[in-house]
């Protein structure tokens, strides 16, 4: 069995069995023995007592504490004190070196070539002593070390000073010459060339330093001519100052240009004048999209079933066209735009009256026979309605327009002209006679969008040439180049000018700016809220005009027909319009006397313009680059120009901002 013992007593204060004075005894004894060893002296202990951190670990019981004894905390503090001033003195000296190697890099010693013999001798040497021979005989006088060209080349006028001066004198004395010695007559303060003499120190003593040693670097550097050369006859020395002036002759090319190259002093001015240039005419910037990207809107799609389903009925007999398409626009929310360039190219003015149903139907039955009264169709797009002339009667006076029959002897130029327009390029003279072969068969390919597969897509701002992206609107464009063509050569127009003056501009005088609206009659004051489409409506009807709004523009910036205003008359029309519209980013601009115009200066400075130069003569190639650059720098794609060659005037498509411009460029041409 395991015996199970008791746990030894254990110490407990105040036990009567502990005797404390004995136990002090033993810590403080040397051999742990009470009365071993000669008592500890209290002077001996320190005065504040033990911490009992003290590093006694190793110390035999009852030894006195060593004189370089240190507390941990004080041995800490002092390494840190050794590292930090370590650390610091390294910096210094880092510092000084890193200052010295940038004071002395790339300072190399300077070395100096003397220009006479005599400056050749040391401080302590008279000028007058002899040199010692240093015993290198390739030596060359001190004139020939100035810098001259790379790769050893000699200057010109070096070589050629010395083809007239060192030969005669080296043929007068050969012998003095091959024997190092200076040829007679030679005067001492001049220093012959190193190809043609011996050098002026044949010795080849070197510069001596201070310190008493005698090095010729540079030596060693410098071929020894004169250890090459030895007696020659006068036919060799012949030979070779022609070798030497061969070496100096220029290309003819070169030859007229060497008296600027040898001439000292200022160069002269040049008396070639430029050839005539003309510096890019300043023009106005376009205005700028002040719409936000983010607030944006993405215009409502339409659901015409249910949109233009509303009846409507009327009591009037007669109604201004316009008029009738804000009213439905402002009933039914759906925006309705109208091709205006179609209208005035078949002759059919947009404000003409036309007669409503007189029972009450559909708003899309009221659209389709107001359109039929004007020969047009309405064209479903995906956020708004279009009202232009139906395809038939359209082409049949498409065809009338473009036909060039009546330009008589030239009308396959005129045909030529027209089919490079519409193709977009810039023909050369070779170009324009070859599309002159091609007749009105290539005005018709490029109308119909076959001529050029490059042609380039114009954003459609609801202008009136529109984007070249169809049929239509390719036809548009080749009807107004042609009656432009016509006006241009003289020629009989077949669209009157009150309808063509909007959307071409011929003549210098001819304004087809269309300014914003400064005065009018602004109404009576309302209290109650009014849709946009009808505001404009009755507003244009008060001032006897036809309002046309550009849609396009007016969707995005959340001008919709049925938005509601509530317009303020104080101040008169323009002020009232200018806060009703200004907000929205749109203005009202009056085209004519009858007709208005809404959408925003964005959209109109891009609107395209055909236009026609002035007679350009000798100016047509500084004409057709200053148009060009400007373009380039406005970034149009709506950019067309061709030559005329029978009017001598350039035909362009521009955008507004650079054609109500242009005067800007011919001033400056007839000014040069």
């Amino acid at each position: 069995m395991v015996q199970i013992e008791s746990p030894p007593a254990q110490l407990q204060a105040g036990s009567s069995s502990v005797d404390s004075g004995a136990i002090t005894e033993d810590a403080i004894a040397p051999n742990g023995q009470p009365g071993d060893g000669p008592p500890l002296d209290p002077s001996e202990l320190p005065a504040e007592g033990f911490s009992g951190s003290e590093g006694f670990a190793n110390q035999a019981a009852g030894a006195a504490a060593p004189m370089d004894w240190q507390s941990d905390r004080t041995r800490r503090t002092r390494q840190i004190a050794l590292v930090t001033t370590i650390s610091v003195a390294t910096l210094l000296v880092a510092a000084v070196a890193f200052g010295w190697f940038v004071m002395t890099y790339g300072s190399g010693p300077d070395v100096v070539v003397e220009g006479t013999p005599a400056d050749a001798s040391s401080p302590g040497e008279d000028a007058g002593d002899p040199i010692p021979d240093s015993g290198n005989s390739n030596t060359v006088p001190p004139d020939a070390m100035e810098p001259g060209p790379a790769n050893g080349e000699l200057p010109a006028d070096s070589v050629a000073g010395s083809t007239i001066d060192a030969a005669p004198a080296a043929a007068a004395d050969p012998d003095a010459a091959a024997a190092g010695q200076e040829p007679a007559g030679q005067d001492p303060g001049t220093q012959p060339s190193v190809a043609m003499s011996e050098p002026s120190n044949p010795t080849g003593a070197a510069d001596s330093e201070p310190g008493g040693s005698s090095v010729a670097p540079l030596d060693s550097l410098i071929p020894d001519f004169a250890a090459v050369q030895g007696p020659e006859d006068d036919a060799t020395k012949s030979s070779e100052d022609a070798d030497v002036a061969s070496l100096m002759d220029l290309p003819p090319g070169l030859a007229q240009y060497t008296p600027f190259l040898l001439q000292e002093g200022p160069t002269e001015k040049p008396t070639l004048k430029a050839p005539p240039t003309l510096e890019q005419a300043p023009l106005d910037d376009a205005a700028e999209d002040d719409l936000d990207p983010l607030a944006k809107v993405q215009p409502r799609k339409l659901n015409l079933k249910s949109d233009l389903a509303l009846k409507l009925a009327f009591r009037s007999d007669q109604y201004p066209l316009t008029d009738m398409v804000l009213m439905i626009s402002q009933i039914t929310g759906v925006p309705i735009q109208i091709d205006w360039v179609s209208f005035d190219l078949v002759g059919r003015d947009v404000g003409q009256s036309i007669k409503p149903p007189k029972t009450a139907v559909s708003a899309r039955q009221v659209l389709d026979q107001i359109a039929a009264q004007v020969d047009a169709e309405i064209r479903e797009e995906e956020t708004l309605l279009v009202l232009t002339i139906a395809d038939e009667p359209f082409a049949a006076r498409y065809e009338q327009i473009v036909n060039t029959d009546d330009m008589g002897n030239d009308a396959e130029s005129a045909a030529g002209v027209l089919a490079d327009f519409l193709k977009g390029s810039i023909p050369s003279a070779a170009n324009t006679d070859a599309a002159v072969e091609l007749g009105g068969d290539a005005i018709d390919a490029a109308a119909d969008g076959e001529a050029d597969d490059e042609t380039a897509e114009v954003a459609n701002a609801g202008g009136p040439v529109g984007a070249i992206v169809n049929q239509r609107q390719n036809q548009q464009l080749a009807a107004l180049a042609a009656e432009t063509l016509r006006r241009m050569r003289g020629i009989d127009p077949l669209v009157p000018d009150a309808s063509m003056n909007r959307w071409i501009q011929v003549g210098p005088g001819q304004t087809t700016d269309w300014p914003k609206i400064q005065s009018g009659e602004a109404g009576e004051p309302v209290d109650t809220p009014i849709a946009l489409a009808g505001f404009l409506k009755r507003t244009a009807r008060r001032n006897d005009a036809s309002c046309l709004v550009n849609w396009y523009d007016a969707n995005r910036r959340r001008a919709t027909p049925e938005r509601l205003l509530l317009p303020d008359n104080h101040g008169g029309l323009a002020p009232m319009l200018i806060r009703s519209l200004e907000p929205m980013g749109l203005y009202v601009r009056q085209v004519d006397a009858n007709h208005w115009w809404v959408g925003s200066d964005v959209t109109y400075d891009r609107l395209p313009l055909v236009v026609a130069s002035p007679p350009l003569g000798k100016h047509r190639e500084v004409f057709v680059d200053q148009i060009s650059r400007i373009m380039s720098d406005a970034g149009g794609e709506d950019f067309r120009l061709v030559i005329d060659p029978i009017s001598d005037r350039a035909l362009m498509m521009l955008p507004r901002f650079v054609a109500r411009q242009l005067p800007k460029v011919t001033q400056r041409l007839v000014a040069n």
